[in-house]
């Protein structure tokens, strides 16, 4: 990856040569450039030699002081929605070239912006989603995402139907999650006394409808004895929400 400082917007424009080419720029003498390369190497240059220029700054700068966002925006995603991202507590925000968009973030005292496993998440017009840094990413400076609207966190919170249903003697609770909440799913029996409960912890805002994603019963009590047949209740509550809906064990 490739920085460079464009004086006329005052931003800082990535120049990602394998995953995007929209703001592919020359070099010019006197420019000051930014780069990440993947591994030391040496170069050799040929020419006259600048000198009239200062030399870049010295030190041992942070790594990660510099990182990037860049690919593809799907085609059902509104052409006016801005982008900005959002890491730390800190906003950069994006900039869309026709079917692409690019997020950069750069600390000017070379202060780490991005570290492993940090969580940015990032606003498509009214829409949010989420990306988990990788070692991987901070390596080259840039993560490629290609964003479309599955990837988008849900709009509201809701309670799923269980599947199987009816079932014997397991089943899968799916939901999803607009916000970070603290999730906990009792299970009732039909005159409302509580048979299990399923303490999910801190759960990120997310959709949780596969078989390793869902709350799991296994059709037990606090106990662990099997229930009988019979309808049960379920009812989650998450924050503020809460909501609750019907089962059948059928044996």
């Amino acid at each position: 990856m490739v920085l460079r400082f464009d004086a006329a917007s005052q931003q800082f424009e990535p120049f990602v040569p394998q995953a995007f080419e929209a703001l592919n720029f020359n070099i010019d003498g006197g420019m000051g450039v930014v780069v990440n390369v993947m591994e030391e190497q040496e170069v050799t240059f040929t020419g006259t030699v600048w000198d009239n220029l200062s030399a870049a700054p010295a030190g041992n700068p942070t790594p990660n002081w510099a990182f990037a966002m860049v690919g593809q925006l799907d085609a059902r995603i509104p052409a006016h929605d801005n982008i900005v991202a959002v890491n730390r507590n800190r906003g950069w925000i994006g900039q869309r070239h026709g079917d692409q968009y690019i997020i950069v973030a750069v600390d000017q005292d070379r202060q780490p912006v991005v570290g492993s496993g940090d969580r940015i998440e990032i606003t498509v017009g009214r829409r949010r989603l989420r990306y988990q840094v990788t070692d991987k990413d901070l390596s080259q400076a840039f993560t490629q995402l290609h964003i479309t609207p599955e990837l988008f966190l849900p709009q509201q919170t809701r309670l799923l139907q269980n599947y199987p249903n009816p079932f014997n003697p397991e089943t899968w609770i799916p939901f999803e999650l607009a916000h970070d909440a603290e999730v906990t799913i009792t299970i009732y029996d039909m005159v409302g006394r509580q048979i299990r409960q399923l303490d999910l912890g801190h759960t990120l805002a997310d959709r949780y409808r596969t078989a390793n994603r869902a709350a799991y019963w296994d059709g037990k009590t606090e106990q662990g004895e099997t229930v009988a047949s019979g309808t049960y209740f379920y009812q989650i509550r998450a924050g503020d929400y809460t909501e609750t809906r019907k089962m059948v064990i059928l044996k």
